[in-house]
């Protein structure tokens, strides 16, 4: 038998007995009769009382919280050893908008070497109809708006490094010619 049931039903007993004394009139109640030797013995059962009480309740709080800890370890167990027994492709969490799929998205985006953003843009065309509707469009729009913005910006960054590199090179080219024909560095 588990250690703490006997105790629990001390601790029963005593607090139904505690109930008894509350309801009686109050001439029976050691309390009541004045009497400091009765005062000092109820008041001594009352602290023991409460520390069995306490006692009880820390060991019920420590067993609770190991079954918990039991419960929780188990749990994630069972999931993760259910979840690791079947293929990525065959489980989708929170619907199965992509499972429908013919290729599912994240396949092609890893067949094709797509980035993040283009991904995401697959993603959200692959599922607007069975999931988002307009907003799952509007959020495609908001990405492609996103790219067009990113690339405007290297191809400016691009194309201003191409003419740096062109006026250095007009540079250094007309600084080599006006060395040459002054005849400067011939070794002379």
């Amino acid at each position: 038998m588990p250690r703490g049931i006997p105790l629990k039903k001390r601790v029963a007993k005593k607090t139904a007995a505690a109930k008894k004394m509350i309801h009686l009139k109050p001439k029976a109640s050691p309390l009541s009769t004045g009497n400091k030797l009765d005062y000092e013995q109820e008041y001594n059962r009352l602290l023991v009382e409460h520390k069995m009480l306490h006692e009880y309740r820390m060991k019920q709080d420590r067993r609770i919280d190991e079954l918990e800890n039991k419960l929780v370890i188990f749990t994630d167990r069972e999931t993760d050893q259910s979840y690791r027994a079947q293929p990525a492709n065959n489980i989708q969490i929170g619907g199965d908008h992509y499972r429908r799929c013919k290729i599912q998205p994240w396949d092609f985006i890893s067949a094709n070497g797509l980035g993040f953003m283009e991904g995401t843009v697959i993603s959200y065309l692959t599922r607007w109809e069975d999931k988002g509707g307009i907003q799952d469009l509007r959020k495609c729009q908001h990405y492609l708006d996103k790219m067009i913005e990113l690339e405007t910006e290297r191809r400016r960054i691009r194309n201003n490094l191409a003419e740096a590199q062109q006026a250095a090179n007009e540079t250094i080219g007309g600084v080599l010619n006006s060395l040459s024909k002054s005849g400067i560095g011939r070794g002379s």
